[in-house]
């Protein structure tokens, strides 16, 4: 809210499933001057079946008009966590602890690397009892693997750290019935069934 902003935002629209994007649109040009009543907006269309919030969700990258840097990325659901209808029931999720290491600002910091077994985790969150913060928390994994560190609050509670560190999604608390199908791959085969049959 400090300064202005000139770009874009690119908006996907990803398919929970199977990972693939199924819409895209690029928002420019966008300006907001500096102060923290600055307001822009776009209008996203609301009936197309690539854009169904019980099937898909909307990742946006915030790009900057000066040097095309992501400035920010923001997660968003069209439809209540409950209405979502395609989560696999475990995203497979894994964490490995390194060591300790020190970052580009001197800090002493701990990289972890988080591994999905699904194309798309929602909401992916770490809690430890170790005393810090990590670089990120509670984001969406696009892909197969991330890297976040963990930042501790005085001396390095590195064992603690190890043993206590926990990795959660929403797919974790789900309601478990017929609509939802505990077989990720299950979904994607339909998926290319569906398309070989509009084909024949």
């Amino acid at each position: 809210a400090g300064r202005s902003f000139h770009g874009s935002i690119v908006v996907k629209s990803v398919n929970i499933a199977t990972g693939i994007v199924d819409w895209s649109d690029t928002y420019e040009p966008v300006s907001l001057l500096a102060g923290p009543g600055a307001l822009d907006t776009f209008v996203i269309p609301g009936n197309d079946e690539e854009l169904d919030g019980s099937t898909h969700i909307l990742l946006l990258e915030v790009v900057s008009g000066v040097d095309g840097s992501v400035i920010s990325h923001n997660t968003l659901l069209r439809k209540p966590p409950k209405d979502i209808i395609n989560l696999p029931f475990d995203s497979g999720l894994e964490l490995e602890v390194g060591d300790l290491v020190r970052a580009l600002d001197a800090s002493n910091v701990v990289p972890i690397n988080i591994t999905s077994g699904v194309p798309l985790a929602l909401f992916v969150t770490l809690t430890t009892l170790a005393n810090g913060r990590f670089s990120d928390n509670a984001f969406t994994l696009y892909g197969s693997t991330k890297t976040v560190y963990f930042i501790p609050f005085g001396e390095l509670q590195l064992d603690v750290l190890r043993n206590t560190i926990r990795v959660e999604d929403m797919a974790m608390y789900q309601k478990r019935d017929a609509s939802r199908s505990g077989d990720i791959t299950t979904k994607v085969d339909q998926l290319h069934a569906a398309e070989a049959t509009e084909v024949k």
